[in-house]
């Protein structure tokens, strides 16, 4: 089965949750291909897991006040700043991939570790989500299985502003950096190495081609995208 490569694109942060749900059901319905997409959000915003409450997780009037988006995942996990990061879906058949979560999560973050390295980056997987490199994040994953389709959502930071995220999570940049690092503290490689050599990662030498959202699918993400945006999807807990 071939797999359609979609190069780093920018939408808001609902837009970008539309896109991956609208993608999940259209490839379960065997009317889109296996797709692996890259991406970021203008403007910079926070997302939660679908178990987490918003109102403890985001600081909601600083987020309006610094015109950020906030939105639920419809994936687990926890809360992460979406800034200057490559973000990317792999959302297939869930055939395709193992069928729990943990195992999916071994296998796709292995590959991110081994694509990063390619570009001089050091770093590990550490179980159950996590990429690190010493004793720090470089990135999130998370991962759902939605009508047959599998969403795994990840992204590696490769700049980050520690006062915007402590801001928009009531942390403050001592934790943040004590917990996070980003591609530019490490390395020399741009976004387009890191998005390359993710790509040859995870996708490797299978049929692929370069493509975008069809019609069909960009009208389901836009219907989709007024969902994650609402008061209630995003406080649904």
């Amino acid at each position: 089965m071939k797999w359609r490569i979609i190069s780093r694109e920018l939408h808001t942060g609902p837009t970008n949750m539309g896109i991956d749900e609208a993608l999940a059901g259209m490839i379960a319905a065997e009317k889109s291909p296996p797709t692996l997409r890259f991406y970021a959000w203008n403007p910079p915003g926070v997302s939660i897991g679908y178990f987490q409450r918003l109102r403890d997780c985001v600081k909601t009037e600083k987020c309006n006040k610094m015109g950020m988006d906030y939105v639920r995942r419809m994936s687990g996990g926890g809360t992460t700043f979406h800034g200057a990061e490559l973000a990317y879906s792999i959302l297939a058949p869930g055939y395709m991939f193992p069928k729990y979560a943990e195992d999916a999560f071994m296998l796709l973050c292995r590959q991110a570790v081994t694509a990063l390295a390619s570009v001089k980056i050091n770093a590990e997987y550490m179980p159950i989500d996590q990429i690190v490199c010493g004793e720090k994040r470089i990135g999130w994953n998370a991962v759902t299985y939605r009508g047959g389709a599998i969403i795994f959502q990840g992204s590696i930071f490769h700049d980050l502003d520690y006062e915007s995220m402590a801001a928009a999570t009531g942390s403050t940049p001592a934790k943040i950096r004590e917990a996070l690092t980003c591609a530019k503290e490490l390395s020399s490689a741009t976004m387009n190495d890191i998005e390359a050599a993710l790509q040859n990662g995870f996708i490797g030498e299978k049929n692929a081609r370069n493509g975008t959202l069809t019609r069909d699918e960009l009208r389901k993400a836009e219907e989709l995208s007024e969902k994650y945006a609402g008061r209630e999807w995003n406080f649904l807990l």
